[in-house]
């Protein structure tokens, strides 16, 4: 193969042409170094760019929550003590003196009672062991009192569970009054006990006849002799 020969003039200029490509980026990094200071002058500070500060830091933990507020006292406030009560004295220099004497109806006892006492109610009771029955009296000074009693009496009767059989008007010895008759059950024998009751106001006595129920015809007898032979002032 015949050899071909480059005219000169293009050879040059590619070579210049390479030379120019190669050293042009080379002679835009480099930068030439500062000269040495003079005689009386301090060396120069190489001059940085000025950086740029960083955010502030937060902090490292939150702001402390404010302090817990006052406690309250373990205990509320004890009430305030109140003296002992004190009790009622009695005027110096008085003393109970004893009043009226009382007798017992049997005979059993006396006593004085004490000044001021008054009577509320005297009661007297008789066993009659042959109709096995009993005989209870009550007297009651107080009008009121007594009244307020025969009311109350049947309805007490039936709270107890007991039966009325009578609820009459009367007349004891020309004096009007009330007769109430209740029967009542014994829970736990399962006998029966029939009461007769007489109310007499006025001298208010309470006369009362109470036996088994089979023996209600005598417990008649026994109530009618009672208010045949009572006597009032």
């Amino acid at each position: 193969m015949p050899t071909r020969f480059v005219p000169f003039g293009l050879a040059f200029v590619l070579s210049m042409f390479l030379l120019f490509v190669a050293v042009v980026p080379l002679s835009a990094q480099w930068q030439p170094l500062p000269s040495p200071p003079g005689p009386g002058q301090s060396p120069a500070v190489p001059q940085y760019p000025p950086t740029t500060p960083y955010p502030p830091q937060a902090p490292a933990y939150p702001p402390q929550a404010p302090p817990y507020p006052p406690q309250a006292p373990a205990y509320p406030p004890q009430a305030p003590a109140y003296p002992p009560p004190q009790q009622p004295q009695q005027p110096q220099g008085t003393k109970v003196q004893p009043g009226q004497t009382f007798g017992d109806a049997l005979g059993r006892f006396r006593v004085s009672l004490p000044t001021g006492a008054m009577p509320a109610s005297a009661m007297y009771s008789f066993a009659v062991p042959a109709a096995s029955a009993f005989v209870n009296i009550m007297s009651v000074p107080q009008d009121q009192m007594f009244q307020m009693q025969t009311s109350n009496f049947q309805g007490m009767l039936q709270q107890m569970g007991a039966k009325i059989n009578a609820n009459d008007r009367i007349q004891v010895r020309g004096r009007p009054a009330q007769l109430i008759g209740a029967t009542m059950r014994d829970q736990q024998t399962g006998n029966s006990m029939f009461s007769m009751n007489v109310f007499v106001p006025g001298p208010n006595v309470w006369f009362q006849v109470m036996g088994p129920e089979q023996s209600a015809q005598h417990l008649g007898d026994l109530l009618t002799v009672l208010l045949e032979t009572a006597q009032f002032p």
